[in-house]
Parts: structure tokens; sequence; C-alpha cells
């Protein structure tokens, strides 16, 4: 027997949709990449987000084709994140910062059938243009006025003159299967060529929904509106899910651009009066040294989140004391995000000042839904030497359901012990899914390349961090 209430699928459209409606007067603000600031409103956003879903219709998209995107923080991007997801089609966020051989295999490995591009990435696109095998158009993010002159071997298309030709009045944002991919993030934490991670409609919603608790971010007051300043890539795990957060929460969203100079920053986080941020811990070694020899102080800035490796203590004590910001750590990774909630567990409101940083210290503690396992493999060959914990990271639990990493050593080091027996003898990955089936899960299932079993058969499951072996 099953109940009867109301059904509707978890799409990422419903978020842009509800805060156009809900709370349309809220802020995106965002740092173009010729360094002027653009502002507008989420009621703004949202009609230009429908008119670039019908363009990309009018390119001959289909549902399931991806969508590549190789640009900064900027509006503009951030309303891909909803105009290609939102019709079927897939958004690949791709990092501008890999090798250009590993930007290459990326892009053509996802099959991107057109890539927009910005005046930041638009060097790196010339050069690597001539090898890109799939895609059959570009887009250049900016105003005709703002285009530079450009030597592509495919056809450029400009952003606004897209919009421009395209009318939304009565367009419905299309219903399909919540498990529908959405967004692809390559990792090139691994051995080999970098790996594809697709996320669900129903993942990025799930998530937004633990993001947003009160326990996940701890410090809000009803009725005050947030303002959230993703210092993490859009390219990185979906910008940290903050373009989902923001819009689903009413909060403010202030995007950087591609100018990440501590100035810059500063600027951003008091003209606009941020109150969370997120990023790695080098973005504050270099903006806390910035700010001892300038003397300057945040007012608004209550919290920053982190994550990516293990916070030097003195940092985050210096924050706290110096500075009044609580910096709150979450462990996950490209394929598992956000696996813990960085606030404190309940009851710790009466610990010392100490005590509550040494907490403070540690990757948070599991999320509903989240399952950390610490295992080791065991089998006929198994011996002392050869065990190997198959947990992504080196990581332990501690009591209270809460998870320690010790100083990282970086990804390539970790998976090392991960023996590679030559590209001849095993089976190419192709991507890497993480299915949220009701729950967010650090095991996983890994789509092969095995031409013994046939192109894109399903390889057995495998646990977090032994994605790239093919399991006996």
């Amino acid at each position: 027997m099953q109940g009867l209430m109301m059904d509707m699928p978890l799409l990422i459209s419903g978020l842009i949709k509800y805060a156009a409606d809900h709370h349309g007067e809220a802020e995106v603000v965002a740092r173009e990449i010729e360094g002027d600031i653009h502002r507008y409103t989420y009621a703004d956003a949202h009609p230009r987000m429908q008119r670039m879903a019908l363009a990309l219709k009018r390119l001959g998209m289909k549902q399931g084709d991806r969508v590549g995107t190789l640009a900064f923080n900027t509006h503009r991007h951030f309303e891909m994140f909803y105009a290609a997801p939102g019709m079927g089609y897939v958004l690949h966020t791709v990092n501008p910062r890999l090798f250009p051989d590993q930007l290459v295999y990326i892009i053509n490995h996802a099959e991107d059938r057109l890539l927009f591009i910005d005046r930041a990435t638009l060097p790196l696109v010339e050069a690597i243009a001539p090898r890109l095998e799939t895609v059959e158009a570009f887009v250049f993010t900016s105003s005709r006025e703002r285009m530079p002159e450009v030597n592509l071997p495919k056809p450029v298309h400009c952003y606004e003159e897209l919009l421009a030709a395209e009318d939304a009045t009565g367009f419905e944002w299309p219903l399909f299967d919540e498990k529908t991919a959405s967004t692809i993030c390559y990792t090139s934490g691994t051995t080999g060529n970098p790996k594809g991670v697709v996320y669900s409609h129903r993942a990025a919603i799930l998530q937004t929904m633990v993001c947003s608790s009160f326990e996940f971010m701890p410090g809000h007051k009803e009725g005050v509106r947030e303002v959230m300043f993703p210092m993490a890539p859009l390219f990185h795990g979906n910008g940290w899910n903050m373009p989902f957060t923001a819009p689903y929460t009413g909060s403010k969203l202030v995007l950087p651009g591609r100018n990440y100079e501590p100035e810059k920053l500063y600027e951003l986080i008091e003209g606009e009066g941020v109150t969370l941020s997120a990023g790695v811990p080098s973005f504050w070694l270099i903006l806390l040294d910035w700010l001892a020899r300038t003397g300057k102080k945040f007012s608004t800035l209550r919290a920053t989140l982190s994550s990516g490796s293990a916070p030097p203590r003195a940092m985050v004590d210096k924050l706290k004391r110096e500075y009044g910001v609580d910096y709150i750590q979450a462990w996950g990774m490209t394929e598992a995000l956000g696996c813990t909630m960085p606030s404190l567990r309940p009851g710790s409101d009466q610990l010392s000042d100490q005590e509550k940083l040494d907490r403070r210290m540690v990757s948070g503690r599991a999320c509903f839904g989240t399952e950390l396992a610490h295992r080791r493999r065991r089998g006929q060959a198994a011996t002392a030497r050869r065990r190997r914990r198959r947990a992504s990271s080196r990581a332990r639990a501690l009591g209270g359901g809460r998870l320690h990493e010790a100083e990282r050593r970086s990804r390539r080091r970790r998976l090392a012990g991960h023996r590679r027996h030559g590209a001849d003898r095993r089976p190419r990955p192709r991507i890497a899914h993480r299915p949220l089936e009701g729950r967010h899960q650090v095991r996983r299932r890994v789509d092969f390349l095995d031409p013994a079993r046939g192109r894109g058969a399903l390889a057995p499951r495998c646990a977090a961090g032994r994605r790239h072996r093919r399991q006996p």
C-alpha cells in the first residue's frame, strides 16, 4: 500500500522558480570578468534562464546532451546551472586550471556539444579548440560589445544575443524523472585521467535541503537574510552547492568573478554584507595575511565553510579570536558532496573555548543519510602487508559521529596504493555515478567501458576510494 500524498519530481528548475516567486527581491551580485559589478534579483534572473533554456533547444540540444562551461564565477555562469539542467540537458563545468591535455580529454570524454566560455578562458580555448572532437559551437558569455576578436574553428554565439532572440512568455519548465543527470564534475585527484562524477536532480535537491538546515549552518537568526559568498569556483563540486542553496533559502548570492586578490575579496565581503563564505584554507591564509598588514576587520561575516585540506589550528583560532568568524569544516569529495555537517554537536554549548576549538578542528559530523565506514579489504590473498583502507580519505571516526582527517597527503599519493596494472589489463572508467536512493551514499556505482562486457556495461559496485579499480 502506498501513500496518497501529492507527488512531484525533485528538479533543479523548481529551486529558481520558488526563489523568483517567493523571494524574488533577493539579489545576485557578481564581479564581471572585466572587473565591474553586475547586480540583479532572482526575479530578474529567472526569465533570463528560461530564455537561455529555449536558446539551447534552438541550438539543437536534446535531453541528456552535455553543455560544457569553461568559465569563472559570474552571473551568466550561475544562470547556466538552471538553464541547461532545467531542460533535461547536463551541465558539465570544466576546471580551466587543469593542464590543456586534461581539458581536451575531459571535454571529449564527456562529449560536450556546446562550450560556454568567457574572456578569461578564451586564450586557453583557442589553444585546444582544434582538438575538441564533439564541440559543435561555442557561446561567449558576454554582450556583443564586450566580445573580443576570437579565433575558433566552430561557430561562436554571443550569450546576450541568444537571449534577445527568445521569448519566454508562457514558458513552463518541463517535468521529467528526478534521477535524470543534472551536472557533471570531473575530479583530477586520481590516478590516470580525471574521472567524471554525474549528479542527479534528486541528489542536488536533497543536498540543498541538507545544507539549508539550521543544524548544518549554525547561527542563523529568523528573518535575517543571509549573504552567501562562494569563493570556491563554480566548477568545483557545483560551487559547493551555493548556486542551489542561496535561491532555496532566499539568501543573497555574491560571486567573485575571477579576481581572487585579497583586496577584491574583502571589497565584496564588506560592500555586500557577506555573512557566510565558502572556500579552501589557502584563501584564508592569504586573506588573513592581507588583513594583518592593512588592519581591516569584518563587520558582517560570521562564519566560513571550509573543506579540502586540514587548516592550521592557529588560523582557526585567530579568525575566531581577532575577527569573530567561526571557521567550520565539512568533509566530502567531488563524488560524495556534503558527507558531514560542520556545526558543533548538540550539547557543545557547555564546552570551554578551547574544547570548542578542538571540535572545530575535526571535519564535522555525519549528516542524516550518510554512512561513514572504515573498512579493510579481506580475501584469499589478503595479508597484513597488502590490506589497505577502502575509505577514500585517511580518516578515522571519533565518538559522536565526528570525522577526523589527518594532515592530508595529496590525493595522488593517497591513491598510489591502488596499484595500476596497465591500461591493457583493465577497463577504462567512463563516468562515476553518485545515485542518491533517498540518501547520500559514499558507496556508489561506476560505469566502465569494458570491451569484454560490451560498451557501457555496469561494473561491480565499488567502495569510495576504490573507484579506479575493478573489484574481483
